[in-house]
Parts: C-alpha cells; structure tokens; sequence
C-alpha cells in the first residue's frame, strides 16, 4: 500500500469513529484492527512491539464531492511515522508548536523511503493535498459510518 497524505477538511475535524463509540466499544474496534493486521503496520510493515511501540487504528474516508458524503471504507493498522505523514497538516502543526522541525524532518524522511521518491514529489504530494484540502474545507460533510462492522469483525 502507498502511503499518501490525507488532509481532512476542515469542516469535517473531530469528526471520527472514536468521538462516536464509547471508549471500551473503540478500544474493541482497534484491537479488532490490529488483530486483522497482524500487529502490523499496513504501509509500511512495522511490527508491533518489535519495530514500534503502538499501532493506529487509521480511519480512511473516500470524499463524495457531489454529495458531499464522508464514507468510511477502511480502518488500517499503521505506525506512528506513517500516521504522521497521512495526517502531514497535524504534523506540521505539532512541530510549529513544540518547535521542533526534526519532528516533520523524520516524517518527510520515511515519507520518501517509503514512496521511493525525492523531495521535489513529496513537495508536490504536500501542494496537491492541501489544495484538495482547501476546496473540501468549504463543504459541510455528512458521516456515512454505515459499513463500520463490515470493515471489522467485534
């Protein structure tokens, strides 16, 4: 699986499967993600315990722009490094704040090995996300969450 930057529009933050089950159901949710995986980051294959201390549960949305539906079609174990590059604008921000630039040098870093790419195509995989960003980021969305048990077995 690529990994690639997913910028959640703004009108649609704190919007996620956490925020709507209780913690014990979320918990049972994740653990069921990283069973599936293996303990396993779906990107990159980092291993639980073994390469990383945690795993994500990682929520991937798909973005109708006619219907302006948010639909869950996926919940991937990945790694700390891969969730920082998926959610590269959080990233950004977090190293601003903490001002620690090393943070999103690491994350361009494993970026890049794992893309197999250079600095000039992460630079335009950044432009293109935040482009797409800032256009989602002037719809409202509706949640569609429908297919959450279909995606994991609890």
């Amino acid at each position: 699986m690529k990994l690639e930057i997913e910028l959640i529009p703004q009108t649609a933050w704190g919007e996620n499967l956490r925020s709507m089950f209780t913690a014990s159901q979320w918990t049972k949710i994740r653990n069921a993600v990283y069973k599936k995986y293996d303990n396993k980051c779906t990107i990159c294959g980092a291993e639980k315990g073994k390469d990383v201390k945690r795993l994500n549960a990682h929520e991937v949305w798909e973005f109708d722009d006619k219907t302006n539906k948010q639909i869950l079609v996926n919940i991937i174990a990945v790694c700390d490094r891969c969730h920082g590059c998926i959610h590269y604008g959080r990233t950004q921000q977090t190293s601003k704040e903490l001002n620690d630039p090393s943070i999103l040098e690491r994350i361009n870093e494993h970026y890049m090995k794992i893309n197999n790419c250079d600095e000039a195509k992460l630079t335009m995989d950044i432009f293109n996300a935040k482009l797409l960003w800032m256009q989602r980021s002037t719809k409202k969305w509706e949640l569609d969450i429908s297919k959450v048990f279909d995606i994991v077995d609890i």
